[in-house]
């Protein structure tokens, strides 16, 4: 009985010689294949991400045009128009800080990915810089507003003390706000590998002014 399989046999195995190397080398294709897939899905995903931040690069220039606009028109109005001024610069303030963190974040991306973009990481490094120097110039010129609103509001009483601790809870508000900024930007620069301790100093002496007014503020709620 097994004499007469033995032809079916050498077939099989004749087959299975031929059918190896065809193999090996239809892996080693399938394999150069999702190798070279890779490769373009990972250029595709740099260009998309080159074009966003060329697109974010953008949006800060036009919001610092607009802050500068709005530092210098604070100077000159008084009242509401003051008061909606001051909104308005807080948020193009906040504006530029989330499109740096989000530009940071998209450099970081492309580093992932392999693509070294010295101009983007040296804008970044300029943005962080001058945005974490510029956070303690915003928040100096806070607490000065605050201690001016406390000095004026010594001498007042029932509405209009309750109108100016109000004042000086929005104002302390913000400043955290910009101290949470403070955070962020010294954070980005140390992913980026920057020396941070001076900015990190900075930050530390400004937090006991922060706490003082803070336990003062909770002391009149």
């Amino acid at each position: 009985m097994p004499i007469q399989y033995r032809p079916i046999v050498c077939q099989l195995v004749l087959l299975l010689a031929l059918w190896l190397p065809f193999a090996v080398v239809h892996a080693e294709e399938e394999a150069l294949e999702a190798a070279a897939i890779e490769e373009i899905s990972e250029s595709a995903a740099v260009l998309d991400l080159q074009t966003k931040a060329e697109t974010l690069n953008v949006d800060i220039q036009k919001l610092v045009s607009e802050l500068e606009r709005l530092e210098d028109q604070v100077d000159h109005v008084t009242g509401e128009t003051l008061e909606v001024t001051m909104l308005e610069r807080q948020r193009a303030t906040m504006s530029i800080l989330d499109l740096l963190f989000s530009l940071s974040n998209n450099l970081q991306k492309q580093n992932e990915l392999g693509s070294e973009n010295a101009e983007l990481r040296d804008l970044v490094v300029s943005y962080l810089i001058r945005s974490s120097n510029a956070l303690d110039q915003f928040i100096d010129r806070e607490f000065d507003g605050v201690q001016a609103l406390r000095s004026q509001s010594e001498d007042l009483t029932g509405f209009d003390l309750v109108e100016a601790e109000q004042m000086i809870a929005t104002r302390l508000t913000w400043i955290e706000n910009l101290y949470e900024a403070k955070v962020q930007a010294i954070v980005e620069m140390q992913q980026l590998g920057l020396e941070v301790e001076n900015h990190t100093e900075n930050l530390k002496s400004r937090l006991k002014p922060l706490a003082t007014n803070l336990t003062g503020q909770l002391q009149l709620v």
